[in-house]
Parts: C-alpha cells; structure tokens; sequence
C-alpha cells in the first residue's frame, strides 16, 4: 500500500513527541513492504510555497515551506497554494494519515477526497477544536466549551490591527472546516479513551466515532528507583512552558511544611526565555534544581517519583511510558489521559491548583509505604512500535477500501479564499512595516 503520512514537523527541523511518533510509525510500515512517504510543514517560509523533497535515512519526505511569517497562527491554516502543492503528491498514494495540519492547511482530506484518495486523521491534541490549540485560556482556566465565534472570539490570539468581525468570520470558518475534515475522514484515531471523549462533546459527535489506539513507544531500558528515603526525590523532564504548570508544581513545594523533606529536579530547558526567568524566581530558597537539557539515558536512577503538573488535557503522553519504564510512581492531574493510564500507579490532583498538587506530594512523605504501593501497580509496558502498526495496518486496509467520499458538498465560493488571502497579505505588511517603524493601520477587508 501506498501511504502518505502529513504531519506539522518532521526531523531533523522538529523532534517533539509527534513527530516522532510518525517517524516511528512510518519507519516500521516501510519493514513491513509497504511504500511511505511523510508531508510535512515548515518553521522556514519562502517567497513562494515550495515543496522540497529529500531523504531522511531512506525514508522519503516531502517539506512544505509557507508563504509569510507566523505560519504557525490558526487563521493562516486555510492555505489554498498548499492545498494544491498537496494535491499534486497526494494523488500518487492509496490513503492518506493527517496526524496535524498546522504549518499546512487545515483542508487535507478534503483535498485528498477531491483525488479519489481516503483519509484517516489521528488527533493528537485538541488543536482541531481549540486556535489556542490547547484549551488553557490567559487566566490558566480550562474551557470546556465548543470553540466558535460566541466562545472564542475574545479568547482565541489575534493580531493588533484585526477587528471583531474579521476574527468573528476566521472562527467559524476555522470551526467548519475542521468539523468538514472530520466528517470526511475515514476513519478517526485517537490515543485514549478520556481524549475520545472530550473530542466528541467539542465536536458534536458521538463517541463512538472516534477510535482508540494507544501509540507504539519503546522506552529505553533504565535501573530500578532507589528504595524509599528522605528527602523524597521528585523529578520532572520536558519542555518548560507555562501550560505544562511548572511555576504550579514550583509553589507547591513551598506549600509544603517543610520543603526540605523533598528535593525537585527539572530536566529539560525554556521554550521561552522570560518563562525561566519566572520560574527562577519561584524557586529562590527551594530545594529545587535546574538541571538542563537532557537525553532519557543520561536521567540518573536517584528519584522516587516524576510529576508532570500540566494544565492541559493530555492525549496520551510519553513522558508517562517513560516513567514507568524506569519504575517510578507519578503524580498527575485529574484531566485528560493521564490518571487513566496512570492507574494505581499515580496520585492525582486538581489540575492548576498548587495547593492540591501539594497535598499529592505530602501524602507521599507522610504516608509510610504509599510510595512502594503505587510501585507495585505500574501497569504493563505499553505497545512496541511494531505492535501499534500490526493494529494500525488493518485499519488503513479498512479505510483504502471504502474509497474516498464520492459526494462531497461543495467548496465556498471563491471571495472567501480571495478575501482572506488579501486580509493575510495587509496583515504581513503591517507587520513588516511595524518592524521597520512605519506602521501604518491597512485598511478594513472590502
């Protein structure tokens, strides 16, 4: 089979948990005979789109590089040059997985299905739901709302110089065509039953329609976790930024009693500059250490427990597969996937609430053999690679086979992509012009 797998970063540019994941997926189909290809977007634009295709050790790989600057924004991910970019190599495939349209153009399966080619569409986070991509609004608080114009309109990033009515028109149609890409696909994945969940009340869909399919990941090997003492070790490791709640997890320790029962390790560095300096500051006169950057392998064998005090809605997460693996007990919040893959093996916590996040931790100092009980229930290793596709692979056969949809509902008249085309071109004059210091207001769409 023929498959091209479309994703928002790919190696050697990108290397989060995603993109690592399709390598994964798109490395182990390529043993099994089957010809791949990955799509990918681009952080580099160019004056044009462009389509450059290379080869990352044998694995062939079409990258995408945009037109304009913050490509990234979600009301620049309706992208017809890129839909026509993609349609000229998608029509070579059997099926198409979209595991994100960020960087890209959020019509993909519409346009494969306009090709006679099938899509399946893993949704690893809650981007198709949410332009904050994450659902943490400014104030830290979780929506738990269906995104559209009456919820999002003064939530949801917008440029200085856009007004109501622009931004109320780009939400709905954001909103639409995600809702469109959904319906079209043939068949919809996600990684945990709590992420299917929440997904179907955004979207509007029964729960059923999305199905579950845990990742495939191989943990390297680690030592066992020293025997339980004092100070009770915690660790932590990944990307530092402020929706993963470290500045929470910092000032629980000094909710603590006595902080010094506990020693805190972060592993990892700042996504932005100004977040470690915030997180500096939590931490003067807390038994807490910046660690850096970090391979899994150089992680020393010397902490009890990892916490990971996200305020997002997790899908999944490695990080915990990763924790297992080298036999620690975790603390995590009561949202999303992970007090269910957590199990007995966790303590949870209310998401965003350093109090509660401090109780967790207490408990653990004080309650003698909690820590070896939560040990004791680590659940079982989770999915090799070549397990996930042996899964995988029937439900593509599944999805080449009912073909692409054959009636599609017809595409918007050509003035909306020709006036948000006109829109995104003033919005990157402005920008340039700001930089250069003679910013001038473009004037209002037509």
């Amino acid at each position: 089979m023929r498959i091209l797998q479309v994703v928002h970063g790919f190696a050697p540019e990108f290397r989060g948990g995603t993109e690592l994941h399709v390598e994964r997926v798109a490395r182990e189909l390529l043993r099994t005979g089957q010809e791949v290809a990955v799509l990918t977007g681009s952080g580099r634009s160019e004056a044009e789109v462009r389509v450059v295709e290379s080869r990352l050790d044998g694995l062939r790989v079409y990258r995408v590089h945009k037109v304009g600057i913050y490509t990234d924004d979600w009301h620049r991910t309706e992208d017809p040059a890129v839909e026509e970019a993609f349609r000229g190599i998608v029509r070579g495939f059997d099926l198409v997985h979209v595991h994100h349209w960020i960087r890209l153009s959020r019509r993909l399966i519409r346009t494969a299905a306009e090709e006679g080619v099938p899509g399946v569409v893993t949704l690893h986070d809650l981007w198709s739901s949410c332009p904050r991509a994450f659902r943490v609004k400014p104030d830290e608080s979780f929506c738990e709302e269906p995104n559209g114009p009456e919820v999002c309109l003064h939530c949801a990033p917008r440029d200085a110089w856009q007004g109501d009515a622009e931004v109320a028109g780009e939400l709905g149609w954001f909103r639409e065509d995600l809702r469109e890409e959904l319906r079209l696909a043939r068949l919809r994945l996600v990684p945990s039953r709590a992420h299917a969940a929440l997904l179907a009340r955004m979207h509007g869909r029964p729960e059923e329609d999305f199905t579950v399919l845990p990742h495939g990941y191989e943990p390297p090997a680690a030592p066992p976790p020293p025997a339980p003492s004092r100070p009770l070790r915690l660790v932590h490791w990944g990307h530092f930024y402020s929706q993963k709640g470290l500045h929470h997890l910092i000032e629980a320790v000094r909710l603590l009693p006595d902080p010094s029962q506990v020693r805190l390790d972060l592993y990892g560095e700042p996504v932005f500059p100004r977040y470690q300096a915030r997180l500096d500051e939590a931490a003067a006169g807390l038994p807490v250490r910046f660690r850096g950057g970090f391979t899994l392998e150089e992680l020393p064998a010397e902490h009890h427990v990892a916490v990971f005090p996200t305020l997002c809605s997790e899908s999944y997460s490695f990080v915990l597969d990763e924790a297992f693996a080298r036999g620690l007990a975790v603390i995590v919040p009561e949202r999303g996937a992970l007090p269910e893959r957590a199990g007995g093996a966790g303590i949870t916590f209310r998401p965003g609430d350093p109090a509660s996040l401090a109780a967790a931790i207490r408990r653990l100092v004080e309650e003698p053999g909690l820590l070896e009980r939560l040990r004791a229930q680590i659940p079982p290793r989770p999915l090799e690679v070549a397990e996930h596709v042996g899964k995988l692979f029937p439900l593509y056969q599944k999805a080449a086979a009912g073909g692409a949809p054959l009636s599609l509902p017809p595409r918007e008249p050509p003035a909306r992509t020709i006036h948000r085309a006109l829109r995104l071109a003033r919005r990157d004059v402005a920008v340039y012009d700001a930089m250069c210091g003679r910013y001038q207001p473009p004037p209002a769409p037509e």
